[in-house]
């Protein structure tokens, strides 16, 4: 039996169980179970733990015992559902096949439009990165189901520190809504390419061929997103960003990206698109009244205590603790529970008894590459705010050496790379320096 009548049994059968179709991971899983492909292996391309998808055919397995009154099992699936009395005992017509495939290349096959056949999804993730479980996200996985769905916004933002989550956020969106889209795309822009190129490959994904000119083929891809649901990711778009001015300012060779986004927002078409960026745009007000919607994504809650689990870090007692101490960054608690484990032998309580908290060579890294953006002024205005305090403007303004407009609007950069972040209490705005990076600077200033 060919794997696409496999599979519309299957489909067929939780159907009739649940009243929804497979989704892509539960076709994965079926489609590696034939292959005799390993869960890790089968994960691994599919960009989740090898734990979550061990749940997801445990469940899937489970439904199709009950239904069938046998054991089914990632061992005996291939065995029981070629048995022939199970094919013949579903109306074949039913349901059309839902054909799914993971690829390492890219892949352009004509939407097969054949009366009876399902369409093909089309995932591009050979560039993704492999990412691990998504903490605490629901909320912020609801608020981009909501924008998407139910509003139609044609563009959301996710803007936050470098290690936040915003491209374990995206990959984990796409994964649970793979079924509302016909194509999902993930791009990194981390080496900047040119507006003309990354269009001329958007085109070749959807097999269209060469347009002359700039304005012609963004025209055709426009089109191409209008006709289909896709789901375009773009990651580490602060890399469009010149790193030699305040954040959020264009290249000067990519300003045309702009037009881009301005074409997605005013254009009338089925596809969303997810943008990742460490930065804010400078104009974002002005996007956001174009239709942008942005997220600003903070760190996890001090609860997540799982994701300290692999390091196996002693002082349970202790883990929110330091989940609060680094704000809740994903990557800067792995960073440091690795660094716990590997100098401290997993003693937490040792660790943290050490004032001031010592940060891992990794951590700095990061840190430093993170500063390492800033203009001069940002620089030397972060530097007078290492104290543990809220600064409200006057202080700053103060503070400062450079000329009030030169500080204002390096505050304004700081605060859109969330490096310096705005509070207030109702009355009084207030500005807060990460403190993480404070404790950075700090670093920074002995070893001078």
């Amino acid at each position: 039996m060919e794997f696409e009548e496999i599979l519309k049994l299957a489909d067929d059968l939780v159907f009739q169980k649940t009243g929804k179709h497979l989704d892509y991971l539960q076709q994965a899983v079926l489609e590696g179970t034939l292959h005799k492909r390993k869960y890790a292996d089968i994960a691994e391309d599919c960009h989740v733990s090898e734990g979550h998808l061990k749940d997801i055919g445990a469940d899937l397995w489970g439904i199709l015992s009950e239904l069938l009154e046998c054991n089914v099992s990632k061992k005996t699936f291939p065995a029981v559902i070629e048995n022939s009395t199970i094919s013949s005992s579903f109306n074949r017509d039913c349901v059309g096949i839902r054909n799914f495939k993971i690829i390492n290349t890219p892949f352009r096959e004509d939407r097969e439009t054949t009366e009876g056949t399902g369409e093909k999804q089309k995932f591009y993730l050979e560039f993704a990165p492999k990412v691990g479980e998504c903490y605490a996200r629901e909320a912020a996985i609801a608020q981009l189901e909501t924008a998407f769905f139910d509003r139609d916004c044609k563009i959301v933002g996710i803007f936050g520190l470098p290690g936040i989550g915003k491209t374990t956020l995206s990959l984990t969106f796409a994964r649970e809504f793979s079924d509302r889209f016909d194509c999902i795309i993930y791009r990194s822009l981390k080496f900047a390419p040119r507006l003309g190129d990354f269009v001329k490959e958007l085109l070749n994904l959807f097999a269209v061929s060469k347009h002359q000119g700039l304005a012609a083929s963004l025209t055709a891809s426009i089109e191409r997103l209008q006709q289909n649901r896709c789901l375009l990711i773009l990651d580490d778009y602060q890399e469009l960003f010149d790193r030699s001015q305040l954040s959020g300012v264009y290249l000067e060779t990519h300003q045309d990206y702009q037009d881009f986004l301005n074409l997605l927002l005013s254009a009338s078409c089925q596809s969303h698109v997810i943008l990742n960026s460490s930065q804010q745009f400078i104009n974002a007000s002005m996007l956001e009244k174009q239709g942008l919607e942005t997220m600003k994504l903070d760190g996890l809650p001090s609860h997540c205590i799982d994701l300290l689990d692999p390091y196996q870090l002693r002082d349970r007692l202790l883990w929110e603790n330091l989940i609060e101490t680094y704000q809740g960054h994903p990557r800067w608690l792995e960073h440091q529970a690795q660094f716990v484990r590997e100098l401290f032998g997993g003693n937490l309580s040792q660790f943290v008894a050490e004032k001031p908290l010592i940060l891992s060579d990794a951590c700095l890294a990061e840190l430093k590459q993170l500063l390492d953006r800033l203009t001069p002024v940002e620089r030397q205005v972060a530097v007078l705010l290492d104290e543990d305090v809220k600064y409200t403007l006057t202080d700053i303004l103060d503070r400062s050496p450079f000329p009030v407009l030169q500080t204002c609007h390096a505050v304004r950069s700081l605060n859109r790379r969330f490096i310096l972040n705005k509070v207030g209490d109702g009355n009084e705005t207030y500005f807060v320096m990460n403190a993480t990076v404070r404790q950075f600077i700090r670093v920074a200033k002995l070893s001078q």
